[in-house]
């Protein structure tokens, strides 16, 4: 056969988070003591949750149900070979969708291999159909996640994360309240071009000689689904991470470290600014109209204005005062025209 699981010796994932809350995830073929990568992800830790709660996996749960319905198509002929090579890629556009759907790869290169074997007492085909519910699941819970426990809004009543968390499993909002995963072991782990991998075939005089350096590091092997999802939620939880609605989009992102960011950096549909850049120029503005000189001149200036719209001015007689308003303007900010000189200049010409 000459399907794509057929060269791969095995289908691993493990998730580990480094001490700069930075949640690292893996997924790679074992070929013996190689580690052949199809998938590698490092982000900020809780950038899951958030992907979790904005993501729109409408189109994810319809291919996971097509997938289900084509493996109860196979015959044990030659013709199945065409039907394994449409999961292998169905299951590489889910992952594209959102790395948690890689848990599905080594699902399905289990079940590939128990067909190839006649292993079928084994096999639970149905594990692709639970597969899809547990995800569904996973969006509700890290949604609450998000809302109830993480998000800032929530400091104001007073409660701890943990109780905040207690709170919201309490009431219902939370569709799991356990984190239990297995599989969890320490390793020594490489430093180095943003990510860590196993020392293998290096010697230590060789990593000295190139500057390398290796920490012992708690990687998670997850078995399941909800394995690799409870392992992220309870480090987001231990390391308390932050949340917040960004104040022009209104939807939420992380605060790293000490951060008094109110705009999220995300571009603003239909322009190529960020939220983030437009936040500054907006509280360049209102910082400028605390200034009595800059509302002065802002009043007059959209006064005038309005004169030009109702044809009470011409636009060359609005440029001329608009020179004359700014100049004077920038002498009185700079302490060379009084306030109340400046004011009484604007106001010479009401009618």
């Amino acid at each position: 056969m000459n399907s794509r699981f057929h060269y791969i010796g095995g289908v691993m994932m493990r998730c580990y988070v480094t001490q700069d809350n930075q949640e690292h995830i893996d997924l790679f073929e074992l070929n013996g003591k190689d580690r052949l990568p199809y998938f590698r992800i490092t982000q900020d830790l809780g950038q899951t949750l958030i992907d979790l709660y904005y993501g729109n996996f409408e189109a994810a749960y319809s291919i996971i149900a097509e997938i289900g319905k084509e493996l109860g198509s196979l015959t044990g002929q030659d013709t199945d070979e065409a039907i394994w090579k449409e999961i292998y890629t169905q299951v590489e556009e889910l992952i594209n969708t959102h790395f948690l759907f890689g848990a599905l790869l080594p699902i399905a290169f289990s079940l590939y291999r128990a067909h190839i074997h006649n292993w079928d007492e084994n096999v639970d085909k149905d594990d692709i159909r639970k597969f899809g519910n547990t995800f569904y699941d996973i969006v509700r819970d890290a949604k609450s996640l998000v809302e109830s426990c993480f998000n800032e809004e929530e400091d104001d009543s007073g409660y701890t994360l943990a109780e905040r968390y207690r709170s919201a499993s309490d009431s219902g909002s939370l569709k799991f309240d356990t984190m239990q995963y297995s599989h969890v072991s320490t390793e020594e782990l490489l430093v180095g071009n943003g990510h860590m991998d196993n020392p293998v075939n290096w010697d230590v005089d060789t990593m000295r000689r190139q500057g390398i350096t290796t920490v012992f590091q708690e990687v998670l092997y997850p078995d399941t689904l909800m394995d690799l999802y409870n392992y992220v939620k309870a480090q987001c939880l231990r390391a308390e991470i932050r949340i917040r609605p960004c104040k022009h989009c209104g939807r939420y992102f992380l605060v790293i470290g000490n951060s008094k960011l109110e705009y999220c950096d995300r571009l603003i549909e239909g322009s190529t600014k960020t939220c983030r850049q437009m936040g500054s120029v907006r509280n360049y503005t209102n910082r400028q109209m605390e200034n009595p000189v800059i509302r002065a001149y802002t009043k007059a200036y959209k006064t005038h204005n309005a004169r030009v719209r109702y044809g009470m001015m011409t636009k060359d007689e609005f440029q001329s005062w608009s020179r004359a308003a700014r100049w004077r303007r920038d002498e009185c900010v700079a302490g060379k025209l009084s306030l109340e000189d400046f004011q009484a200049w604007l106001d010479r010409d009401k009618t």
